[in-house]
């Protein structure tokens, strides 16, 4: 019964049972594809039953086994710790020999997958121990040494499993998880995707259809595509919005407007969340208007200050109109604090339903965080728009953290070079390296801050906000052509 299962006796894996593994790589295909949402009581079952055998040592592909390996445990981890389940990185101390990471004790030569998966685990380490902090580089290290002996080590396989798992390790290499959005991810892993024609490398090559079949593949493409033709004609909306309402006068193009959104349609796509992305979207728009304005030669600190007072006005009447005359104000002015309140009630209206109580204090608090921004702005120079949010220490942006740490390191440049401290190469590099750290240091904590239970703020909030200062770490590791291509992909090309 159990060869048949296997597609007739030609595809059966090198061990059985596949238990644990089947459970797990199951819920990170489904995630991969795009479509977890779709099984949510499905992938808790999953997890809960990795969770039931998972042992501080480790686990294997199959339950209550005495073997341990790194690949299914590195896998758990990320999975278990992603949804919130209580799990420890000590698990990784028995896979750690003289400062690298084995998949097994006594192998020959480094797994792929396996290094690929504990690459992944590695990204979503807190703020533990130590010995952590001082390790969490090697899974990399290791991870690469694997990339290089991929192609010789699979060269007798089929060119199709050759190309799909080196796409996986080159994109895993290029954008690590804190600069992975998951529509870029989906939109890519679908190309690698094969359903049930896809073929495991074990001993010998078999298939896994509980994991790998075409009925996920053609879920996962007919969901694409149906939230691509929403986001079309979302981008069209924009559109509309940009020439009603004369945006380009205020120094916005329309490449920069779909950046924007591409930021939010890449990090927040459901059908359901519209109005969280156009309102992300239309909240950068507008923060890239200001911030042209302010720094227009023509804006004096005098008016910056103006601006700012008159947009804590509660509402605009005659006598509002006649201080913006009798302040210098100008019709850019006017026009760009006429656009604010009307994208902070369109905000209100959309994320709040009556009573008008809940609506107040929504548009109080998001009022607020306009004004945060305007002031930092004015303090401090350029930042990237309120929607990172503030708090944290000392009332400043949690999220928006390595705003300062760049600007230590002095400006950069139109062509990519430093504008920083006199100094070589290396004292460039010590100073690029020590802000690394810190940014990482710093995500650690938003990362533990975010998935660890609080009775504070809802899962929903919490990913929300992490989704967007993913967007800008994903700036960061992003080259411009690859941008250009991202955006082909996930807003204009359907999958076929």
């Amino acid at each position: 019964m159990i060869f048949c299962f296997f597609l007739g006796g030609n595809s059966v894996p090198t061990a059985y049972p596949v238990d644990l593994f089947e459970h797990l790589w199951v819920v990170d295909r489904l995630a991969c594809l795009g479509i977890s949402r779709y099984f949510v009581h499905e992938i808790k079952n999953c997890l809960d039953y990795a969770s039931r055998y998972w042992t501080e040592e480790g686990i294997c592909w199959a339950r209550n086994s005495p073997v341990h390996d790194v690949d299914d445990t590195a896998m758990g981890f990320r999975l278990l710790r992603l949804h919130g389940y209580d799990v420890s990185s000590n698990v990784f101390r028995k896979f750690e020999k003289d400062g690298e990471f084995i998949c097994f004790a006594g192998q020959s030569s480094q797994a792929v997958t396996g290094m690929f998966n504990l690459n992944r685990a590695a990204q979503l380490l807190f703020p533990e121990r130590r010995y952590w902090s001082a390790l969490r580089a090697s899974p990399t290290r290791s991870f690469e040494k694997s990339k290089l002996a991929t192609s010789s080590r699979i060269s007798g396989s089929s060119p199709r499993i050759c190309r799909a798992r080196m796409a996986k390790v080159e994109y895993a290499l290029d954008f690590p998880w804190y600069a992975n959005l998951p529509r870029i991810e989906t939109r890519l892993y679908r190309d690698q995707y094969g359903g049930s024609s896809d073929v495991w490398i074990g001993k010998i090559l078999y298939r896994m259809p509980v994991v790998n079949n075409d009925l996920y593949l053609e879920l996962a493409k007919a969901d694409f595509n149906q939230c691509q033709a929403l986001h079309q004609l979302e981008w069209l909306g924009l559109q509309m919005w940009y020439e009603e309402n004369g945006l380009g006068k205020y120094g916005v193009n329309k490449k920069s407007m779909l950046r924007a959104y591409f930021l939010a349609v890449s990090s927040i796509f459901e059908p359901d969340r519209a109005a969280e992305r156009l309102g992300w979207a239309r909240t950068a728009v507008l923060a890239d208007a200001v911030s042209a304005y302010f720094c227009s030669k023509s804006c004096t600190e005098e008016m910056r200050l103006h601006f700012i007072c008159d947009f804590l006005r509660d509402d605009v009447d005659k006598s509002c109109d006649n201080n913006w005359i009798r302040s210098g104000m100008e019709k850019t002015e006017e026009g760009l604090l006429g656009l604010l309140r009307q994208l902070i009630n369109r905000l209100t209206f959309e994320a709040v339903p009556p009573p008008p109580l809940e609506r107040h204090a929504t548009r109080h608090h998001l009022r607020q965080a306009w004004h945060q921004w305007l002031v930092t702005w004015r303090e401090e120079g350029r930042l990237d728009g309120p929607t990172r949010g503030r708090g944290g220490r000392g009332g400043r942006t949690r999220g928006c953290f390595w705003a300062g740490r760049w600007r230590s390191a002095g400006p950069v440049r139109s062509d990519g070079s430093g504008g920083g401290p006199a100094g070589g190469v290396a004292e460039k590099d010590t100073i690029v390296n020590k802000i690394d750290k810190e940014v990482d240091s710093e995500m650690q904590e938003l990362v533990q801050c975010v998935l660890q239970s609080s009775s504070n703020l809802n899962n929903t909030t919490k990913q929300t906000f992490l989704s967007v200062v993913k967007s800008f770490y994903y700036l960061a590791h992003c080259p411009y052509a690859t941008l250009n291509t991202h955006i082909s992909k996930v807003i204009f090309h359907r999958v076929v």
